[in-house]
């Protein structure tokens, strides 16, 4: 389930199949020996699960697989890395790492100061002008130093900041529009289920999972790629796409010409200025890439979402809603805050540079954190 950076090697459903057969047989049959005394059955029962653990970990060349291998070759429970390695029988549960963690003092958690509540969804450019969607999708232009606040949109599912005066609002309908200051709104297209503003262009990506380049409006666009899941635009002919098949593309104008970055992927980010990749895999596991042939290094695990500084730095948020600031992996993490609002994903928070982030708690509240430099 680890992500796969360069060519992803496919194994067929029946390979898959006669693997888990395979090895659910052995694990039922428990490699019982007639005669032989129970320790040493024990462990010769050990060693040969260690074995087959080690066999069935995977491709060696995945970033994942020489983790797997490693972990087959000494765990005390080699049947659990079995079952985790081949996706046999209920997922395990998910042990909470460092629990007694706190943020630096005066840092984080220990610095927050609230903004607003009942919030569902917000966004800044600078940490002094913020929007936010309310518990009734009702959208706000909020300012720090002013306290005031006024109502922008109503029905809205979701927004990009474009610049200090232009936002992109994708209604609950569907329908995206552009607003530039108080001036009414522009449909740019309808039945939208992504989008990213690029320079002059808007990349969107439609409810059928289609991905369009479009100058001004659905009016003028051009096909990019279909069956996404998700984007993130580079310039205006550069596009990372991430298929629904779990496989993410670096492609230039369109799906005719691209190369394949990495499979089983489940979110991602490149960071342009240190040409580096990171890949959230489908089983939590973060990693990174720098360059096209850069060894991919694991950051951290469990992740549940997560926001790149730059090719050291990255905030990540846990599957347990706590959220870290790592200055290389998981050796070197920072907790931040803790009881973010984990079914919001990426949208819990949002960091401005490497020192100052705006959380969303599971109780709707907006917080302002700063964090010490570094890192």
């Amino acid at each position: 389930m680890d992500p796969t950076f360069g060519v992803t090697a496919a194994r067929g459903f029946s390979s898959r199949l006669r693997i888990r057969l395979l090895v659910s047989a052995l694990i039922v049959q428990g490699f019982c020996g007639a005669g032989v005394p129970a320790a040493a059955q024990e462990d010769a029962r050990t060693r040969q699960l260690r074995l087959l653990c080690a066999q069935l970990s995977g491709d060696l060349s995945e970033p994942g697989g020489m983790a797997a291998f490693r972990r087959c070759l000494s765990t005390r429970d080699p049947v659990g890395e079995i079952r985790r390695d081949n996706n046999i029988g209920a997922a395990r549960p998910m042990q909470m790492d460092r629990p007694a963690a706190a943020p630096p003092k005066q840092f984080g958690r220990d610095s927050r100061r609230a903004l607003a509540n009942g919030v569902r969804r917000f966004g800044t450019l600078d940490g002094r002008v913020f929007y936010v969607v309310d518990k009734d999708a009702k959208l706000w232009r909020w300012s720090e130093e002013t306290k005031v606040a006024r109502a922008v949109a109503e029905k809205v599912a979701d927004f990009e900041l474009v610049d200090g005066a232009t936002i992109l609002v994708l209604g609950v309908d569907g329908r995206l529009w552009r607003k530039v200051g108080d001036a009414a709104g522009a449909l740019v297209d309808a039945k939208v289920a992504g989008f990213q503003a690029m320079g002059g262009l808007v990349y969107v990506r439609g409810t059928d999972g289609k991905l369009w380049r479009e100058v001004g409006n659905a009016g003028s666009r051009s096909l990019v790629d279909q069956q996404t899941d998700s984007f993130q635009a580079i310039d205006a002919s550069v596009v990372y796409v991430l298929g629904s098949d779990g496989k993410l593309w670096r492609e230039t104008n369109n799906y005719g010409t691209r190369n394949e970055v990495a499979g089983s992927t489940l979110s991602f980010q490149y960071i342009s200025p240190d040409s580096t990749t990171y890949v959230l895999a489908r089983d939590g596991t973060l990693w990174r890439q720098k360059g096209d042939k850069g060894k991919p290094e694991q950051v951290d695990h469990d992740v549940q979402a997560f926001q790149a500084m730059d090719g050291h730095l990255v905030y990540v948020l846990g599957r347990d809603g706590r959220l870290w600031r790592d200055a290389g992996n998981r050796d070197q993490a920072e907790l931040v805050d803790g009881e973010l609002l984990v079914s919001a994903g990426r949208a819990a928070f949002q960091a401005i540079d490497a020192q100052h982030v705006y959380v969303l708690s599971n109780a709707l509240q907006l917080w302002a954190e700063t964090m010490p430099p570094g890192g």
